[in-house]
């Protein structure tokens, strides 16, 4: 991910990353998320984190908004 300009630029994310977006953008909780993608909670907090980095966010729904924005989901 590159800022220019205030701008995002050439932002990649995971397919897991994506995945948990799309849970997030559904409404699910990071416990029911981490369920159904067979992991453990802290999991996902790691991706969610991951992609608030690289989205350049700060909460669940700015991410959600951003990728789609993007066009990444």
């Amino acid at each position: 991910m590159t800022l220019v300009n205030g701008h995002l630029e050439d932002v990649r994310l995971s397919p897991r990353e994506l995945d948990v977006l799309a849970l997030m953008g559904d409404l699910y909780t990071t416990a029911e998320a981490a369920k159904i993608l067979h992991v453990t909670p802290n999991t996902v907090k790691c991706h969610l984190r991951a992609a608030y980095i690289k989205l350049a966010v700060n909460s669940r729904g700015q991410a959600v908004r951003r990728a789609r924005s993007l066009g990444l989901m």
